[in-house]
């Protein structure tokens, strides 16, 4: 997960299809491109078309915990080179 580690990068999207993510616990921000800030709390979901940039962190306190779905097995993330700061 890019965001946890880099909470500016635009994330990565994925080409073959969508992405679904239900928040089982806990408390996730996520930027989905095209879309305003997103904060979801448990029983939320967050539905991301494919080709779509997005960015998803933790939030709030406490532990948090989210399950990830998608149309394929091994759905590729596509994400832009950086440069170094």
């Amino acid at each position: 997960n890019q965001g946890a580690t880099k909470p500016n990068s635009v994330g990565s999207y994925h080409p073959q299809s969508s992405e679904t993510m239900m928040v089982l616990t806990g408390q996730f921000s996520a930027t989905v491109e095209g879309q305003s800030l997103i904060v979801a709390n448990e029983g939320d979901v967050i539905y991301i078309p494919k080709m779509t940039f997005h960015n998803v962190r933790y939030s709030g306190d406490g532990a948090s915990c989210r399950m990830v779905t998608s149309g394929f097995v091994n759905n590729a993330h596509v994400a832009p080179v950086e440069k170094a700061p």
